[in-house]
């Protein structure tokens, strides 16, 4: 039996929303004991191009969690990311 191409699709995108939702929640931030600032890309770019370290989370010039996090944060008023602690009650910040 093979599955229809939506429902691949909605599987497909399932898997990656719940792949995405376990990295946010794994609490490990940038700079922590083995977790080196930024991400392995980023660090690759900032060696490439000779530019300084890209700061931790949470720094100034990197607000807390990635952007991925802070986007879900705005669209549903949570706080995932650490970087809206006045979003409270599920109420969306625009």
């Amino acid at each position: 039996m093979t599955m229809s191409q939506p429902t691949l699709r909605l599987a497909a995108a399932a898997s990656l929303f719940a792949l995405t939702l376990a990295a946010c929640a794994d609490g490990s931030r940038d700079g922590a004991p083995g977790n080196p600032p930024s991400t392995a890309t980023q660090r690759l770019y900032d060696r490439a191009t000779g530019s300084g370290p890209t700061p931790p989370d949470g720094t100034a010039g990197n607000p807390r969690g990635t952007a991925a996090e802070r986007a879900y944060d705005r669209a549903t008023g949570s706080n995932v990311s650490g970087a809206y602690p006045q979003n409270s009650g599920g109420v969306p910040q625009r």
